[in-house]
């Protein structure tokens, strides 16, 4: 039985409202991060499907946990970027979204689902071959930082079918 002060964490769809809150969050992960524009011409394009991780409360906000978001074109599939709340991490959170996105995609019937990421960050490498995802190819100075420096990107592709 539900205690009726638990929070229950739902994936879904985002929503315009989540906008200022997935940009936050990519911020919070990402040195380069994307502004509440690019996030709102993103969810307008309808080869991109934008999920959050909400937590919801019985009293109180909702809050936004984690986002991910994804393009698909024809039978691939790529993801753009992902990112959970620095104090979330390690819970799962983005196992659960990958997940669900990998759901979403063989439903869709994709074939290939394909995605960069940056070289030593051994967290999310570490996921990715946990959701078997293999290592394809790289980007030499793909990542800018704001030093000016690049960082490689790994590509790693996951077959779905």
């Amino acid at each position: 039985m539900m205690n009726f002060f638990q929070n229950i964490q739902v994936i879904e769809p985002a929503e315009d409202r989540d906008v200022a809150a997935i940009a936050l969050l990519h911020v919070e992960g990402f040195e380069r991060s994307w502004s509440e524009h690019d996030i709102r011409m993103l969810m307008r394009d309808d080869a991109i499907r934008v999920s959050v991780v909400r937590r919801r409360r019985v009293f109180g906000k909702n809050d936004i946990l984690g986002f991910l978001i994804i393009r698909s074109v024809v039978d691939e599939a790529e993801i753009l970027t992902i990112s959970v709340r620095k104090n979330t991490r390690v819970s799962g959170l983005g196992t659960r979204l990958m997940e669900d996105a990998m759901r979403f995609l063989y439903a869709q019937r994709i074939k290939s689902l394909f995605l960069e990421v940056e070289e030593g960050n051994d967290p999310a490498i570490g996921l990715y071959h946990k959701l078997g995802f293999k290592a394809v190819g790289e980007r030499k100075a793909y990542y800018r930082k704001q030093n000016g420096d690049s960082a490689l990107a790994l590509v790693m592709r996951r077959d779905l079918v």
